[in-house]
């Protein structure tokens, strides 16, 4: 215990403060924990011999005798409510303990024995022992005088820490004092409003926090988790704050630029306004004067809320999140240096990183003498640091003799290298593509992979990044890089690109625009530009996790995959329905760089005429599929409805296999056809082709639920439609046909 003037806090005041802290701000909804804290956590209960497991919303413990215990996420966050309350039990407990213990003997019972410490604990909360508690107070009084403390300090210390052994109640402890393993339990169940026996874990979760510095000081962001998603889709910056600065700060965190000279700068707008205003300011020549705007700048405007920033110091690092826009601050901050009145918000999410640790290429990046700077190229080292995975990428020696890569291979093809086949719903967009594979990869040792992208699709799982994989004695885990479709084929491709006879390698995307392209791409989307040799124009910077896969798989050293290009042996196809539900809108500027090819509503329908002939109720004669269709399509697009094209229905919107038909063009199953029409056909319509105008649409029955239209489909038939619908819609589609 420290000797220095301490004055204790009234328990008393810390337990309402705890209570209304819990009441006010917690809540029992799923949260994620951040992977610092997961990582602190896992090595605090690691000296025990136990080990956790993460799920998504909830942690298992597996204890050294193979006992598990299950834990919700919320109890690691609920456990940090009582923290200051327990460090501060634990300060009045320390002194109370080494009173007794440089006492001992002093403390006699009636009997005139000795008394043990539990015996004094109990005759203190006594009001029959009065002379004991007398007692207790003047040793208390002596001993803290001994370690220095003012008088003053003295009788207000000797108050409180009688109050903490002859009033329980006032700090809700429940157990005594002298248990060494429970005796902070009460006061944590109590403060939190926890009866159940099962949820005493929580507080010897707390008390992990109060004694693990390393694991104290994760709770700062315990619930920041980061996903790979949220750094790749933001700005990674590097900062310097050179002079005197108080960013990491818990009462004030932020980042700061100099330049105080120009004022406040949140009027200004446009580069050409704050070029106006550096000139009336400041005098420096032309080429000092575009760097200071463009870091200015930067910090302005190109830098934004959810971005993540590196604050570079000589030895160490800090990884923050911004979390405001530009301020001006000109307060009178001693601990700042009056230059830096350019700030933003942010939350720190790792602090003293050291330096040492990092890869060369990425220490060397911290080197600028700019204030701010660019650092996407190391979003995939920023995502293993934050999680607690990152390794350093040492100088590899060459497993085998590096071959300088190969991208314009000579490949050629009457294919585009980069397509987007795109119509309505049915028209055969990926039959079609996958016959142009087909003929692609005819008669070569080419390859092809195809993914199908959905809204949650993201850039880690299409380019690739580092997980948890099993170690090659299968028992084990390591973390891994885990490449995506596109790095399995950029790899095929580069390989074959260096052979004397290079192949064709194939990444076929289904459904690009069900995903947001511009970030499952990311970096990507730059080397989609291709020249006329089918090469990527422009190159871009890899990442250090691909520098080292692209090492590990064609040989060399990171440092040889620098920048990479797309090899013009790689094509790149996909489908698009811009009919789908949930769909997201692609920018102009990936549009420009795909060739479009559009499948017409009736495109290939040849290949079904004459078959899938059916018997429906309402018709004297067979109703053929394609005529069907074509006349839904005309009452879709007719002046009453007005459907867009790309809502139609193409050919094989039922697949080939539901009208399979004999001879004579019958369908063969014809339950099957009839269920495929309701689940598929009705439902498609009913539920999003003409959802706003349904009940006109389905105007020959009862179309108040999709059920019911389905039972009128079963004794209508094609009736459903309306009555005139044969003769207006199917008749005339089929004489045109």
């Amino acid at each position: 215990m420290s000797s220095s003037n301490i004055m204790l806090q009234d328990l008393g005041k810390l337990v309402e403060k705890t209570k209304n802290a819990v009441k006010n701000n917690f809540n029992y909804e799923d949260v994620g924990l951040s992977e610092g804290f997961k990582k602190a956590f896992a090595d605090n209960i690691a000296s025990g011999g136990n080990t956790i497991e993460y799920l998504e919303n909830t942690a298992i413990i597996t204890t050294s005798a193979g006992l598990k215990i299950y834990l919700p996420n919320q109890w690691f966050v609920l456990a940090t409510y009582p923290v200051e309350l327990i460090k501060e039990i634990i300060k009045y407990r320390s002194y109370t303990e080494r009173i007794i213990d440089c006492n001992a003997n002093a403390f006699v019972g009636s009997s005139g024995k000795v008394l043990e410490k539990k015996e004094i604990y109990k005759n203190l909360k006594s009001t029959e022992e009065s002379d004991l508690s007398e007692q207790f107070k003047q040793l208390t009084k002596t001993f803290l005088l001994e370690e220095g403390q003012e008088e003053d300090i003295v009788e207000k210390n000797c108050e409180l820490l009688y109050r903490f052994v002859s009033d329980d109640k006032w700090w809700l402890g429940g157990k005594g004092i002298e248990r060494t393993n429970d005796f902070y339990v009460s006061p944590i169940l109590s403060v939190l409003n926890l009866v159940n026996a099962s949820q005493s874990y929580v507080a010897t979760i707390t008390y992990a926090y109060v004694n693990d510095e390393k694991l104290y000081t994760e709770l700062e962001t315990i619930t920041n988790a980061v996903t790979d998603e949220e750094v790749f889709n933001h700005g990674l910056f590097g900062i310097h704050i050179k002079k005197e600065n108080d960013a990491l700060s818990e009462e004030n965190p932020h980042i700061c630029i100099g330049w105080s000279g120009l004022g406040d700068l949140s009027n200004i707008s446009t580069r050409e306004e704050l070029a106006a205003l550096y000139d009336a300011k400041i005098e420096k020549n032309n080429r000092g004067k575009g760097q200071d705007i463009g870091q200015i700048w930067r910090f302005l405007y190109d830098m934004k809320i959810g971005d993540y920033v590196i604050f570079a110091e000589h030895s160490v690092f800090h990884i923050g999140r911004v979390e405001s826009d530009y301020y001006y601050d000109d307060s009178n901050n001693p601990k700042q240096d009056s230059d830096y009145t350019n700030n933003r918000k942010v939350v720190w999410l790792r602090k003293n990183l050291s330096r040492s640790e990092l890869s060369s290429n990425m220490h060397n990046s911290l080197k600028t003498a700019m204030s701010i700077w660019t650092l996407n190229d190391y979003k995939s080292a920023v995502v293993d640091l934050l999680r607690g995975t990152y390794v350093k990428d040492g100088i590899t020696e060459m497993e085998n003799e590096y071959t300088e890569l190969v991208f314009n291979t000579e490949f050629k093809s009457k294919y585009e290298r980069n397509r987007i086949v795109f119509g309505a719903p049915g028209t055969g967009k990926s039959f079609g593509l996958k016959k142009d594979c087909d003929n692609l990869l005819k008669d070569t040792d080419g390859s092809y992979e195809r993914v199908t992208f959905h809204p949650d699709y993201s850039y880690s799982q299409f380019v690739g990044t580092y997980k948890p994989v099993m170690d090659i004695d299968g028992k084990s885990i390591k973390y891994d890089f885990v490449p995506g479709p596109f790095m399995r084929m950029y790899v095929e491709a580069l390989r074959s690109g260096r052979t004397d006879n290079p192949q064709p390698h194939l990444l076929l995307i289904e459904e690009i625009n069900r995903a947001k392209v511009a970030a499952v791409f990311g970096d990507v989307f730059q080397l989609l530009d291709r020249d006329d040799t089918g090469v990527s124009e422009y190159e871009i910077q890899a990442s250090e996790d691909i520098r080292r896969y692209l090492a590990d798989k064609l040989g060399g050293n990171p440092d040889n995959y620098q920048k990479i290009r797309i090899p013009n042996n790689m094509f790149i196809w996909s489908t698009m329905n811009s009919a789908d539900q949930g769909v997201f809108p692609m920018d102009t500027a990936f549009k420009r760089r795909w060739n479009f090819e559009y499948l017409g509503i009736n495109e290939n329908e040849d290949q079904i005429s004459g078959i899938g002939k059916i018997k429906l109720a309402g018709s004297d004669e067979p109703v053929e599929w394609n005529i069907l269709r074509r006349a839904i399509n005309a009452k879709m697009s007719s002046e009453q409805f007005k459907i867009n094209e790309d809502k139609l229905m193409g050919p094989f919107f039922l697949s080939k296999k539901i009208i399979a038909s004999d001879e004579n063009g019958m369908i063969i199953n014809s339950d099957k056809f009839v269920d495929a029409f309701k689940s598929k056909v009705i439902m498609y319509l009913y539920e999003d082709a003409v959802k706003q105008g349904k009940h006109r649409f389905f105007d020959g029955c009862n179309s108040s639920k999709y059920s019911s239209v389905c039972d009128a489909f079963d004794k209508l038939g094609m009736g459903i439609f309306g009555s005139n619908f044969k003769e207006n819609f199917y008749d005339e589609q089929r004489d045109e046909i």
